[in-house]
C-alpha cells in the first residue's frame, strides 16, 4: 500500500532535492529563498504553473497553489496517516 504525501512533505522533498534547502522547521509564512532562484524546476516538479509559483511568498502560498493547480501525478488515492 502506498500513502499519498501531504503537500508539506512533497514541498520539503522537492526543495531538498533541487536546492539542498531543508525546510522541515520553517514556518508556513516565512519567505523561502529557494522558491525563487529555481522557480522553473520547482514548478515542474510540483506540477504547478511557473507564473503562479512566482507569486508565492512562502510555504502557505505554495500549499494553496498545489491544492488548486495540482496535476494528477498518478498516485493512487487511499488511506493517509495525515
Amino acid at each position: 500500500m502506498r500513502f499519498k504525501l501531504t503537500n508539506r512533505q512533497r514541498l520539503d522533498q522537492v526543495l531538498l532535492s533541487v536546492t539542498g534547502e531543508d525546510i522541515r522547521l520553517v514556518g508556513n509564512w516565512e519567505r523561502l529563498t529557494g522558491l525563487f532562484g529555481n522557480a522553473e524546476q520547482l514548478a515542474e516538479r510540483l506540477n504547478v504553473q511557473k507564473s503562479s509559483h512566482l507569486r508565492c511568498r512562502g510555504n502557505a502560498d505554495v500549499f494553496d497553489l498545489m491544492d488548486s493547480e495540482q496535476i494528477d501525478i498518478g498516485v493512487e488515492e487511499g488511506p493517509s496517516l495525515f
